[in-house]
């Protein structure tokens, strides 16, 4: 059976020669709870955000996007600004939702992005009640992978230890993403787990593993590992 990694990796390459279509992209931070990207599109001429939004207030719920959007990122020398927006209004003016749960959807147009960006942000440069998206993964293979994670992460909050198991180990065996914070978690998780399944020999195996590999904070989770006294004295 193939690694959850690789098949993800398969899939991306036949989808995406031909549309260059991102779904649902990792965001790591964003000031509007139930603002969302649905999809980024990067096409020849131009690259598109579609938008969703939900409203969550009974009474006098509002939107709108300032023409000051813009994309930035430490990679770009400048500023990627908003050519338009589409099926939102432009601030001052706003769309006034009618009802809780309303929702809208929209689009945001921009220049085509530079090749090998990885990451941006997206900033709607304004002076009241602006919105932000920071750490939107463009990197298809690395979005995917955080989806992974994140399934994991889910499994393992319900207590379904085996189930997480698969998703971390996975990260640990076949990601290149070394500098992310998920890449860390999932190696200092699975000991973690082979401890608390009482499959010590698999525990020490693991713990081993952590050792070996270089990793960002390498050091902190190691510490935080051996808060467990099985592992205290492991070498």
């Amino acid at each position: 059976m193939k690694t959850i990694l690789t098949t993800i990796f398969i899939l991306i390459i036949f989808t995406s020669v031909d549309s260059q279509i991102l779904n649902k992209p990792s965001v790591q931070v964003k000031s509007h709870p139930t603002l969302n990207i649905i999809k980024i599109e990067q096409r020849e001429t131009e690259t598109v955000f579609f938008m969703h939004i939900v409203n969550r207030i009974k009474e006098g719920g509002w939107f709108c996007v300032d023409k000051n959007v813009k994309l930035t990122s430490e990679s770009l020398k400048d500023d990627i600004r908003m050519l338009r927006s589409e099926n939102i209004e432009n601030c001052p003016t706003s769309h006034h939702f009618t009802k809780i749960n309303e929702s809208v959807n929209f689009k945001l147009y921009f220049p085509p992005l530079p090749k090998g960006l990885t990451e941006v942000n997206l900033i709607e440069d304004c002076a009241d009640n602006c919105f932000y998206m920071n750490g939107i993964v463009l990197d298809m293979v690395l979005n995917n992978e955080i989806k992974s994670f994140d399934k994991g992460f889910s499994l393992y909050s319900k207590n379904d230890f085996k189930g997480s198991l698969q998703y971390f180990t996975d990260i640990r065996d076949n990601s290149i993403h070394t500098d992310r914070k998920h890449y860390g978690y999932s190696i200092y998780i699975i000991p973690v787990i082979y401890h608390k399944l009482g499959e010590f020999d698999a525990a020490k195996r693991a713990f081993k593993k952590l050792l070996e590999k270089d990793f960002k904070d390498k050091e902190y989770f190691i510490e935080q590992v051996r808060k467990i006294d099985f592992f205290k004295n492991l070498k």
